[in-house]
């Protein structure tokens, strides 16, 4: 960034300006990362909502992230055994446990069921309680709606969510027949009342589009508050998983877009007729995958000398779509204004 030696203010070489040492970059072996569950939600247009998030009578929306950082997501019966290793492990312990063989029902009395869960969940966390989230949300989100009682939820294949106790906790919560999934289809094998595991174009809104929305938007953020102060708390940085999850959370205020969403959305019913139509299998032709995820289908020479995003059949998936898609941001603008104003 060239700044004025004197002001700091970002300026071009002819008005004074110098340009700022290049910054080393630290590679290391293994990054760390920032962990969530994100979810968007679409419902009919309501009295009050801005015209400019209203599309073909909808409204999209976002909701507020899960943040698992730091942990990896566990069925219910491994984080059970999680639970038993960890109250095995104090009990050989002395010190601030007392004589050996104390534990924590010894040592906390009143509230040693959450204590052990508090250390075991430094490390996993068990699906269940990114289910209760999306329920919870998804409740918050339609309730005074005409779909309060009978929205859907689609989760992608982790199988952690998809293993029979966590099945059992959707029973309990009332939503066991409220997610998206196969019924009649693949009965007999691993994919029995689940969803495939690679199938981005049913999860709609997410990993169809919506994240590469947000990831578009993240990496220009990123690039535009760069003139900021190091300092400045309006500074999207992508340094610790701490200021990643940050970033992550601004962002996903708003992007993807309301629009985006909707026509995301509205997209699944053809998606559903063209896998019926091909009996459940993939739908070579309409390139629904592509990158190192494209690589390991085996109809990829069907793909053969195809440009890339240029002839998607829809417009969402297309490159000059994408590159329209990163929405205004109260920390951004005035970084994008600066800018703009020294062409």
């Amino acid at each position: 960034m060239c700044r004025h030696p004197e002001t700091e203010e970002v300026c071009t070489e002819e008005e004074g300006g110098v340009w700022e040492e290049e910054k080393p970059n630290t590679s290391v072996k293994f990054e760390k990362e920032a962990r969530t569950c994100l979810g968007a939600y679409m419902r009919k247009a309501q009295e009050g909502d801005a015209a400019s998030e209203v599309h073909e009578g909808y409204v999209g929306k976002t909701m507020e992230l899960f943040d698992y950082t730091d942990r990896s997501v566990i069925g219910p019966a491994s984080y059970a055994k999680k639970i038993t290793a960890e109250l095995a492990r104090v009990k050989p312990l002395k010190g601030e446990w007392g004589a050996v063989g104390r534990g924590y029902e010894e040592r906390y009395p009143e509230t040693w069921e959450a204590e052990v869960r508090k250390r075991v969940d430094k490390n996993w966390c068990c699906v269940i309680d990114i289910m209760d989230h999306v329920i919870d949300e998804s409740t918050k989100a339609y309730a005074g709606t005409e779909r309060a009682d009978d929205f859907f939820i689609f989760h992608d294949g982790l199988s952690a969510w998809w293993e029979q106790g966590a099945q059992e906790h959707m029973k309990e919560r009332g939503f066991e027949h409220r997610q998206i999934r196969n019924i009649t289809a693949n009965v007999g094998n691993r994919y029995a009342y689940k969803v495939v595991g690679d199938s981005p174009e049913l999860c709609r809104a997410l990993d169809s589009h919506g994240f590469a929305d947000l990831k578009r938007t993240i990496i220009s953020y990123a690039s535009l508050t760069s003139i900021y102060p190091e300092d400045d708390p309006c500074r999207f940085k992508l340094g610790t998983p701490a200021e990643i999850l940050s970033f992550i959370r601004r962002a996903w205020t708003v992007a993807p877009t309301s629009k985006r969403i909707v026509e995301d959305i509205l997209e699944l019913p053809s998606v559903l007729d063209k896998i019926i139509e091909h009996g459940g299998c993939c739908v070579p032709d309409d390139a629904l995958r592509h990158g190192r995820r494209l690589e390991l289908h085996s109809w990829q020479p069907v793909q053969k000398g195809r440009k890339g995003l240029m002839h998607k059949a829809r417009a969402s998936q297309r490159k000059d779509t994408l590159a329209s898609c990163v929405p205004p941001h109260p920390h951004v603008e005035p970084a994008r204004k600066l800018l703009s104003e020294m062409e």
